[in-house]
């Protein structure tokens, strides 16, 4: 099944985790608050529950719709 993807966060200063998401397809813009603000939705292709265990073992804690998945690696409000 596909999902799109997003972050909670939006300003990603540190090059890890950059480096991390860019893994998955997000791009990144310099910024004039904070360095470096997110880009895009890329999407991803999740078959299996292992799979899923596998993404959040990765890439931490996420909100999950039909369609989407929220990376939740910030504060929301």
């Amino acid at each position: 099944m596909k999902f799109t993807l997003s972050t909670t966060g939006y300003f990603y200063p540190q090059e890890d985790r950059r480096r991390k998401l860019s893994e998955l397809g997000f791009t990144f813009k310099p910024s004039d608050y904070k360095k470096f603000s997110i880009e895009g939705n890329p999407e991803i292709e999740i078959e299996t529950l292992e799979e899923l265990i596998d993404f959040t073992k990765k890439y931490g804690e996420i909100i999950i719709d039909s369609k989407s998945i929220e990376i939740y690696d910030d504060y929301r409000e």
